[in-house]
């Protein structure tokens, strides 16, 4: 068998998919319920992508078939949904029917496992015979349903994404959901070509899926990068905040007025830097409602809640970005450790409020 540029372009996303899928499950970092998910969505394609490459390798027949024969795609599809699903605090991720996403997958192993074993290992011997028309029929069946649930896929993540807040719709999930889909729909019409008029291109699709991988390993490490120096940045932070404290003589009376609770949970709490805080979590940790709240930090402060909160963090990231204890981390990693969770918020509500971007107010203060 030679040896052609589908089998290395196959051979290198096998390879990135296999990497990925290992780092979500073993790594303390990227372990999640979503990420455990994703794990499934990449492992599918690793085998796709080794099915690519099977007959340059010393297998038996069988086993080679018995492998392509699986429909991984069905796996993919149901995994990367339920991915988008737990990230988005969809109602989907919580619903006690989501394994049913996965029956087709399993339906179809065990339709597989039983056609291979009569056909391929000729371990049974039913009686149900099974003609070649037969078989061709329900393979075309088998890669039509993969590739019709694969854009439901595509379709039911968007409308995930576009009726989830701005606060957990991110930047990356979009961009992720950008690509899958434009893998997907490479898929779909290299299938429409090969299914219609014979032509075989699907070297271009693993080209795409490694293009893909490459930019969430990518990511991935930046990601990394930018966890290790908020820990970092915390750490600094707790230490300076132990170092504050000093003993009271006496405990501190409960105080009736509720706005300087409120400012005793930012000032002294810092409960501005968990990037969900959000007025009814407040509002129930004050005992008031939502709406008193408003009316509240409005009398005092002349905002709303965002603006109000979004001041203490600015103030918290100035305050950083003037010590020299943390000017070798990035304005990101600052940002985020501030309580902000999306990079144009941060740097918006920075200039709106100080005239300046984050990296103008650092060059200043050095």
């Amino acid at each position: 068998m030679i040896f052609q540029i589908h089998h290395l372009v196959a051979i290198v996303s096998c390879l990135l998919s296999s990497l990925l899928c290992l780092l979500f499950i073993s790594s303390t970092y990227f372990k999640s319920r979503a990420n455990n998910y994703l794990a499934i969505a990449f492992g599918s394609v690793a085998v796709l992508a080794f099915n690519e490459f099977t007959e340059l390798l010393p297998m038996a027949e069988a086993w080679r078939v018995f492998i392509n024969d699986i429909m991984w795609e069905l796996l993919f599809a149901p995994a990367l949904l339920l991915y988008f699903a737990e990230n988005l605090k969809h109602g989907l991720a919580r619903s006690k029917w989501k394994a049913w996403l996965f029956a087709p997958f399993v339906l179809t192993l065990l339709i597989n496992i039983y056609i291979d074993l009569d056909h391929e290992f000729h371990l049974t011997n039913s009686g149900i015979g099974i003609g070649t028309a037969g078989l061709n029929l329900y393979y075309e069946i088998e890669s039509w349903l993969s590739i019709i649930y694969s854009v439901v896929v595509c379709a039911w993540t968007y409308f995930m994404l576009r009726q989830t807040s701005e606060r957990n719709a991110s930047n990356w999930l979009s961009r992720f959901w950008l690509w899958t889909t434009g893998v997907i729909s490479l898929w779909v019409v290299l299938f429409l070509m090969s299914d219609m008029a014979d032509l075989d291109f699907f070297y271009l699709l693993w080209l795409a899926i490694s293009i893909l991988f490459f930019w969430v390993c990518l990511r991935g490490a930046m990601q990394f990068k930018l966890a290790e120096e908020r820990f970092e940045i915390r750490s600094i932070i707790d230490a300076q905040s132990a170092r504050e404290k000093m003993p009271s003589e006496e405990p501190q009376k409960p105080n009736e007025d509720y706005f300087l609770q409120l400012e005793e949970m930012m000032s002294t709490n810092k409960q501005y830097r968990d990037p969900s805080l959000n007025r009814e979590q407040v509002a129930d940790q004050l005992g008031i409602s939502s709406g008193y709240l408003s009316k509240l930090i409005s009398a005092h402060t002349e905002g709303n809640f965002s603006s109000y909160v979004n001041q203490y963090r600015i103030e918290e990231v100035k305050r950083l970005l003037l010590s020299s204890e943390f000017e070798h981390y990035s304005l990101l990693a600052i940002g985020f450790e501030a309580g902000f969770n999306s990079k144009t918020t941060f740097n918006n509500t920075f200039k709106r409020l100080t005239g300046q971007t984050p990296r103008q107010f650092r060059q200043g203060a050095m």
